[in-house]
């Protein structure tokens, strides 16, 4: 009997040491769910804080009307498809916009990409091309961006500026790490454009300078490019061969803008010295004469 007990005490004693087991074991795998949870838990946190920098950009882009005589060479022309499509400085693609068809020229454009870098927005329409820079910092969902060539003649002076090739924004050919546009003030540079155009074409002037000089008669040979039906970039940057024939403006010695006509390869000649003066201007330190915006002044060419 006693060694019955002694062998039934064992027993249980061996009953309760597993039961011990089996709840440690519990404890353990209650702990590596907690665990597996926390680990879920920090995942999604991370997932929640990436931001999608998604930004609907719109606007009208507007061509001048081609001459009678490059319609009459490509009568397709005028019913060339648009396209519209933007492009980070290096010219990689961000996005294409949609566009719907207007009425003398101009067209309206939207489209929505993740713009997080500085970019060139580049409309087509047959040998046509216009430009316009925008400034990453100055973008929000919903803005609207513009395109004539008042906006192409500021990515050109930009260009000149930097002393780099001209059309080269926006493509492969652009330098490595191009200045960010927020130190350039596009947006007052592109006013100051305008401004400059509507002042050489005023008699009653008296605050004409060189540098308005330098940008109304850039924007005349864009806009004489432009309507000649080819990329007036490549026309500047010398690959495209082109005769022109453009008004000119110089400065008189009461500050009037004193007027004239440029033909043929007087014309070429002249993209160097605007180029020059181009070149001593400090875009970082451009303020406008007037508080008007790009496209709020009538351009009559």
């Amino acid at each position: 009997m006693k060694r019955l007990s002694l062998i039934s005490a064992i027993f249980g004693l061996g009953l309760i040491l597993c039961g011990c087991g089996g709840g440690s074991g519990g404890s353990s795998s209650s702990g590596t769910t907690s665990t597996s949870s926390g680990s879920d838990s920090n995942s999604n946190s991370t997932s929640a804080s990436i931001v999608t920098d998604t930004t609907t950009l719109s606007g009208t882009v507007t061509f001048p009307d081609i001459t009678a005589k490059e319609v009459s060479k490509t009568v397709e022309a005028t019913t060339d498809t648009v396209t519209v499509q933007l492009y980070d400085l290096n010219g990689n693609l961000l996005a294409t916009a949609d566009v719907t068809s207007g009425s003398s020229g101009t067209y309206t454009y939207k489209t929505t990409a993740k713009i997080v870098k500085d970019a060139i927005l580049k409309a087509v329409r047959g040998g046509q091309t216009l430009r316009a820079a925008i400034d990453y910092s100055a973008i929000t969902t919903g803005s609207t961006k513009n395109v004539d060539t008042i906006t192409t003649t500021a990515v050109v002076v930009i260009e000149q500026n930097l002393g780099i090739t001209v059309g080269s924004l926006g493509t492969s050919s652009a330098p490595a790490s191009p200045p960010a546009l927020s130190t350039l003030s596009v947006s007052t540079l592109e006013s100051d454009i305008s401004q400059a155009v509507a002042d050489a074409a005023s008699s009653s002037t008296t605050s004409f300078t060189s540098t308005k000089a330098a940008y109304a008669n850039l924007a005349a040979i864009i806009n004489a490019a432009t309507k000649s039906n080819v990329d007036a970039a490549q026309y500047i940057a010398g690959t495209v061969s082109l005769t022109l024939t453009v008004p000119s403006y110089s400065v008189s010695s009461t500050g009037a803008p004193v007027a004239s006509t440029l033909t043929g390869d007087s014309v070429k000649s002249s993209i160097t010295s605007i180029a020059s003066t181009i070149k001593s201007i400090g875009l970082s330190s451009s303020s406008s004469s007037t508080s008007t915006t790009s496209g709020s002044i009538t351009v009559t060419w």
